[in-house]
């Protein structure tokens, strides 16, 4: 099931609890801080949701960064 994370950009610190009541109804909550949470849930329930929260939220798919490999290797053989 994909992965959204949805950011409060409000003027208040924290979100709304009832805002908060409504995005959990639609999916579940993985993870969760001061102002942005990631909800798993389907594609067709985030275009809905997108449509009913206010405009200070942003909801973008969970993105994957892959890591680079930044062991030293060796260039050439060692000459005996």
């Amino acid at each position: 099931m994909p992965r959204y994370v949805l950011t409060y950009r409000g003027d208040n610190g924290e979100p709304p609890a009832q805002e908060l009541k409504q995005i959990a109804a639609v999916g579940k909550i993985v993870d969760r801080d001061a102002r942005s949470l990631l909800l798993e849930t389907g594609d067709l329930e985030t275009a809905k949701l997108s449509e009913t929260l206010p405009p200070h939220w942003t909801i973008e798919e969970e993105r994957f960064y892959p890591v680079p490999d930044t062991r030293e290797k060796i260039r050439k053989p060692a000459v005996d």
